[in-house]
């Protein structure tokens, strides 16, 4: 989904409100992403030796002498500064006027919706004094403020996780949104057998969750009990009651969950957004048992970073990290129209801040697009970010066809362009190479051209046909899109996690390292999709499935029994924590 905060920019008023924007302090980048990928690498030395998020930020934030300086420098200038537990960024606050004064920048502001906020934004970059500039890597100069409280009435609605008894009915037994009209899809239905769930969801001709997750070899793995998924929510979070409905239909017990708000957030919107009832539905799905965080973050690309610090300094880490969003990498990191330097650092700030996450034992997860080889829609070639990250597993989609007893008949790549037009809900697996983002070690060997990230790592079920059926408003949809595939890949190895701990191991931590080295070693790992092309756009050359690593499928699907059964062993623990998990 191509997400942006809408707004007229106007000169800051003349009371100069406070502001607070994000400096990235100087840190051991370098060392950091060394040690990132080691963690990850079976046979490294320190491979799943994971830190806690205090020896994290010890190790790999700004030095204490970064650290102090900033400060002293902050407040000499008249701010207030506050550097975050990540010891990455920090905090700094005072009037639109200081920072206009000390940092030579003009600030404009303006007001947004949905929900009501006030936005500034520097034009240009600051200009940082000479004792400031050795200090810092980064700067992101946007902030925004909601301004309407919530009612009484929409603040409980917010707020309070309605009990979810199993009431089932007697039928039981990525931006990246792709809706489609669920009356009579003209391409193919569901096969398979549906189990467990109700009549609403059955009747929108969707897979059950239970038939996936079988045809996965996740079920065999548990329920994810004491596992943990937190999702980025772009000011969004489900309703409690679409979670009540989803628990109802599916037969789950009272979700355990928890909201962290972003900076200058109040509250979260509560209902009428589709993103976070598929995610919600997803993790429900794959990971019955496992509890969700939703991580919120503005929508503005520049501030998603925080959502990830808020992860990371929550306390007890999640399994897994789950986003959904996407927006062409050009309009990020590259030339396009709206890149600005704080697109850039807030691009940086969120690398860095999903390295420490690694570091941690936290793996992250981003839908590739749903637009083929197009920039996210755009009629020409490239790929979304944050799935071009190569700190990150970048997760494409595919096309599922079961047998009778659930079992995998067939996997291609997802291109439902065949059946529906992409006005229409039709899409197509994000891929291709990176124009702005390093090819990381374990891609190396791809015989691929370049030196770009190539996109996807894995895949897993997106196809619309049949699709996955999600409740918003009391009403049952038919969705899918990359925004399904990525929390389904992020909770099948949650679940998988929590089974590892369950048995005082550590978890995985993040899988790029253990799948590419699984598709060498170990193929029965993942089912190699090698049918099938993510063609978008006519002008826009397709990438086309094959035997081993592909533009349109990555490695394939995870087969997540197959992993948990050949999995390699972490290395000695030595001195070493095993774990950030609480």
């Amino acid at each position: 989904m191509l997400v942006g905060l809408g707004g007229i920019p106007v000169a800051a008023a003349a009371s100069s409100p406070r502001i607070t924007f994000f400096f990235g302090l100087q840190r051991p980048e370098v060392q950091a992403r060394a040690a990132f990928f080691a963690v990850q690498q079976p046979g490294s030395p320190t491979y799943r030796r994971f830190l806690t998020p205090p020896e994290v930020a010890a190790r790999y934030g700004a030095s204490p002498a970064v650290r102090a300086q900033f400060l002293r420098v902050a407040n000499q200038l008249g701010f207030s500064a506050q550097i975050d537990p990540s010891g990455v960024f920090a905090r700094v606050s005072g009037s639109v006027a200081r920072f206009e004064r000390v940092f030579k920048v003009h600030i404009t502001s303006g007001m947004g919706s949905d929900p009501p906020v006030d936005a500034y934004g520097a034009h240009g970059s600051l200009q940082l004094p000479s004792d400031m500039r050795p200090l810092v890597q980064d700067v992101v100069t946007s902030f925004l403020r909601q301004i309407k409280p919530p009612s009484a009435s929409a603040a409980a609605h917010a707020d309070t996780e309605a009990d979810t008894d199993a009431d089932t009915d007697a039928d039981t037994d990525t931006d990246t949104d792709t809706n489609v009209d669920t009356a009579d899809p003209p391409g193919p239905k569901r096969t398979g057998t549906w189990t467990r769930g109700c009549a609403q969801a059955k009747a929108t001709g969707a897979f059950s969750y239970a038939q996936v997750r079988h045809a996965y070899g996740i079920d065999r793995l548990g329920s994810g009990a004491g596992a943990s998924v937190a999702i980025l929510g772009l000011t969004e979070k489900p309703s409690a009651q679409d979670i009540a409905d989803n628990a109802r239909c599916f037969g789950y017990a009272k979700l355990k969950s928890n909201t962290l708000l972003s900076d200058g957030e109040t509250f979260p919107v509560p209902t009428g957004l589709f993103e976070p009832q598929e995610d919600l539905a997803l993790v429900r799905g794959m990971a019955p048992a496992a509890s969700i965080t939703f991580s919120q973050a503005w929508s503005g690309s520049d501030q998603w970073f925080l959502g990830a610090a808020n992860v990371l300094d929550a306390g007890h880490l999640p399994d897994s990290f789950s986003i959904s969003y996407g927006i062409c990498e050009n309009d990020v990191r590259g030339n396009g129209p709206d890149v600005s330097p704080s697109t850039r650092a807030g691009a940086n700030l969120l690398d860095s801040l999903v390295i420490r996450l690694g570091l941690a034992g936290v793996g992250t997860y981003a839908s590739a697009g749903d637009s083929g080889s197009s920039c996210n829609g755009l009629p020409y070639s490239g790929v979304a970010w944050p799935a071009s990250s190569p700190y990150l597993t970048a997760v494409g989609g595919t096309r599922l066809t079961l047998t009778p007893s659930n079992q995998r008949r067939d996997e291609v790549v997802w291109n439902d362009l065949r059946w529906t037009s992409a006005s229409n809900g039709g899409g197509a697996g994000g891929g291709g190479l990176a124009s702005h983002s390093p090819r990381p070690p374990f891609q190396q060997d791809l015989g691929l051209p370049g030196g770009g990230r190539a996109v996807p790592d894995v895949a897993a079920a997106a196809s619309s046909f049949p699709g996955w059926a999600v409740v918003l408003g009391g009403h049952w949809e038919l969705d899918g899109g990359t925004s399904a595939a990525a929390p389904l890949v992020a909770s099948a190895m949650a679940v998988l996690s929590s089974d590892l701990q369950r048995r005082h191991l550590p978890p995985i931590g993040p899988a790029d390292g253990l799948f590419y080295y699984l598709a060498a070693h170990s193929p029965s790992a993942l089912w190699d999709v090698v049918h099938g092309n993510n063609g978008f756009f006519r002008n826009v050359p397709a990438h086309y499935a094959r035997r081993g690593y592909d533009l349109a499928s990555g490695l394939g699907v995870p087969q997540f029994a197959q992993i948990a059964r050949l999995l390699p062993s972490p290395a000695p623990s030595g001195s070493t924590p095993t774990s950030g998990l609480g």
